[in-house]
Formats: C-alpha cells, structure tokens, sequence
C-alpha cells in the first residue's frame, strides 16, 4: 500500500487579511476559504482562488461556475472511442 502525504495547509487571519498557505508556499488571490468536517469524517478544505490563466489537463470538461456561462457554449457529446 502506498503511503499517502496530505499536504500541510496554514491559514492566518487577524480579522482583515487571510493568509493561505500549502507545504509552506502562501497562496495568492484567495477569495474565500471554507472548511467543514462531519462526525466521524475527514476534514474538508475549500480555497476559492481567482484565477484566469489555468490550464486544465484531463479526459473530461469540468463544469464551469456560473459567473462563466455567458462566455461558454455548450457543444454536443461525442464519443471518440467507438
């Protein structure tokens, strides 16, 4: 079995500004961070970044937030393995 590393998250807030770092690297333009844990579960972090330079490498299409549909339009499913 592979051991997995979690990443070490800070967040620092003194009321006004919030700093977010990950394994010690602060992270920049952080709109909003959310964090839940139910009974029982594993702790959940949410960090909301604005970003408009991303490159996303995957096999499918992420759905996009709201704010972007009007710059987005939705194409037919195609199948390219058949």
């Amino acid at each position: 079995m592979v051991a997995i590393n979690p990443p070490k998250i800070e967040i620092k807030t003194d009321g006004i500004k919030t700093v977010v770092k990950i394994n010690g690297e602060e992270i920049n333009k952080v709109r909003g961070v959310l964090f839940e844990q139910e009974p029982g579960g594993v702790p959940i972090v949410q960090i909301d970044i604005l970003a408009v330079d991303m490159t996303i490498d995957a096999d499918v299409i992420p759905a996009l937030p709201d704010v972007f549909k009007p710059f987005y339009e939705l194409k037919e499913q195609c199948d390219e393995r058949k």
